[in-house]
């Protein structure tokens, strides 16, 4: 994900249905599809679009012959990823990641209006 498509799920999409069609225009197929689309959407840096996968992943290991196959996953994935877009939230930062800048930013101020130490 990261080198191909660097958290653009739509380029990543794009990408695996490439790949996809030379193995079908070879006569081959790949029976982990489903394994590699979540490792590459778990690579992703958002983390309320990793969140999403996770719960989405748990779901299809719970219930492995539901009708979750590959293409559904990746209409469902680049939907997801749209909205986020559209809403502003991809890529925004979280509550957690809030409150590790604000502490980072007092711990910064502190250090610098320490007294030194001679």
């Amino acid at each position: 994900m990261s080198t191909i498509a660097k958290d653009d799920i739509a380029a990543f999409n794009d990408y695996v249905r490439k790949q996809t069609a030379r193995l079908n225009a070879r006569g081959e197929t790949s029976t982990d599809i489903m394994d590699n689309l979540f490792v590459g959407y778990l690579a992703c840096t958002d983390q309320r679009f990793v969140s999403y996968v996770e719960r989405v992943q748990q779901d299809w290991q719970d219930d492995p012959a539901s009708s979750l196959m590959y293409e559904l996953l990746m209409t469902k994935m680049e939907s997801h990823y749209q909205t986020c877009i559209l809403a502003g939230n991809w890529k925004a930062v979280t509550k957690e990641q809030e409150q590790i800048i604000a502490l980072t930013a007092k711990v910064k101020h502190f250090e610098q209006h320490q007294p030194k130490k001679t």
